[in-house]
Protein backbone atom coordinates (compact mmCIF):
# COMPACT_ATOMS: atom_id res chain seq x y z
CA UNK A 1 0.00 0.00 0.00
CA UNK A 2 2.88 2.65 1.26
CA UNK A 3 4.83 1.92 -2.15
CA UNK A 4 1.77 2.61 -4.23
CA UNK A 5 1.13 5.81 -2.09
CA UNK A 6 4.39 6.56 -2.43
CA UNK A 7 4.60 6.20 -6.38
CA UNK A 8 1.63 8.08 -7.14
CA UNK A 9 2.39 11.28 -5.02
CA UNK A 10 5.40 11.81 -7.21
CA UNK A 11 2.72 12.35 -10.28
CA UNK A 12 -0.05 13.60 -8.04
CA UNK A 13 -0.41 16.37 -5.14
CA UNK A 14 -4.25 15.31 -4.34
CA UNK A 15 -5.20 13.23 -1.48
CA UNK A 16 -7.70 11.62 -2.75
CA UNK A 17 -6.07 10.27 -5.75
CA UNK A 18 -3.25 8.35 -3.29
CA UNK A 19 -6.17 7.42 -1.00
CA UNK A 20 -7.83 5.66 -4.37
CA UNK A 21 -4.66 4.14 -5.73
CA UNK A 22 -4.09 2.44 -1.82
CA UNK A 23 -8.05 1.16 -2.11
CA UNK A 24 -7.44 -0.14 -5.21
CA UNK A 25 -4.05 -1.63 -4.43
CA UNK A 26 -5.97 -3.28 -1.76
CA UNK A 27 -8.90 -4.33 -3.18
CA UNK A 28 -7.10 -5.80 -6.28
CA UNK A 29 -4.89 -7.99 -3.04
CA UNK A 30 -8.30 -8.77 -1.64
CA UNK A 31 -6.48 -7.24 2.18
CA UNK A 32 -9.41 -6.02 4.67
CA UNK A 33 -9.44 -2.17 4.16
CA UNK A 34 -8.34 -0.02 7.25
CA UNK A 35 -10.07 2.54 8.82
CA UNK A 36 -9.91 5.90 6.20
CA UNK A 37 -7.81 7.98 8.63
CA UNK A 38 -5.01 5.33 8.28
CA UNK A 39 -5.27 5.96 4.64
CA UNK A 40 -5.60 9.48 4.97
CA UNK A 41 -2.57 9.52 7.51
CA UNK A 42 -0.59 7.68 4.91
CA UNK A 43 -1.74 9.73 2.06
CA UNK A 44 -0.26 12.70 3.49
CA UNK A 45 2.64 11.30 5.12
CA UNK A 46 3.87 9.74 1.37
CA UNK A 47 2.61 13.41 0.39
CA UNK A 48 4.91 15.43 2.72
CA UNK A 49 7.80 12.81 1.46
CA UNK A 50 7.45 13.25 -1.83
CA UNK A 51 7.70 16.78 -1.39
CA UNK A 52 10.77 17.49 0.59
CA UNK A 53 12.12 15.04 -1.64
CA UNK A 54 11.51 17.51 -4.99
CA UNK A 55 12.21 20.52 -3.04
CA UNK A 56 16.07 18.91 -1.86
CA UNK A 57 16.44 18.19 -5.72
CA UNK A 58 15.75 21.12 -6.51
CA UNK A 59 17.65 23.23 -3.73
CA UNK A 60 20.69 20.88 -4.09
CA UNK A 61 20.95 22.25 -7.77
CA UNK A 62 20.91 26.12 -6.98
CA UNK A 63 23.56 27.85 -6.01
CA UNK A 64 24.41 29.79 -2.74
CA UNK A 65 23.28 33.27 -4.57
CA UNK A 66 21.09 31.56 -6.08
CA UNK A 67 19.08 30.60 -2.64
CA UNK A 68 19.97 34.27 -1.78
CA UNK A 69 17.89 35.61 -4.69
CA UNK A 70 14.75 33.54 -4.39
CA UNK A 71 12.97 36.14 -1.77
CA UNK A 72 14.02 39.03 -4.06
CA UNK A 73 12.26 37.77 -6.84
CA UNK A 74 9.32 36.74 -4.99
CA UNK A 75 9.11 40.41 -3.52
CA UNK A 76 10.08 42.08 -7.02
CA UNK A 77 7.23 40.08 -8.88
CA UNK A 78 4.93 40.94 -6.12
CA UNK A 79 5.22 44.73 -6.18
CA UNK A 80 5.17 44.37 -10.10
CA UNK A 81 2.03 43.13 -9.77
CA UNK A 82 0.44 45.01 -6.68
CA UNK A 83 1.99 48.68 -8.83
CA UNK A 84 0.17 47.28 -12.04
CA UNK A 85 -3.68 46.20 -10.39
CA UNK A 86 -3.53 49.55 -8.37
CA UNK A 87 -2.82 51.43 -12.09
CA UNK A 88 -5.44 49.33 -13.71
CA UNK A 89 -8.04 49.56 -10.54
CA UNK A 90 -7.06 53.42 -10.39
CA UNK A 91 -7.65 53.79 -14.44
CA UNK A 92 -11.08 51.73 -14.28
CA UNK A 93 -12.14 54.16 -11.22
CA UNK A 94 -11.71 57.17 -13.12
CA UNK A 95 -13.25 55.98 -16.43
CA UNK A 96 -15.83 54.67 -14.58
CA UNK A 97 -16.66 58.32 -13.42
Amino acid sequence: MTHAMAARTLTKNELSDTINVAIEGLVKHRYELPVFNVLLREARLQRAAANQSLFNAINNKLSETDRTNIPLIMVSSYSFFSKMYLQLSFNFFVEGI
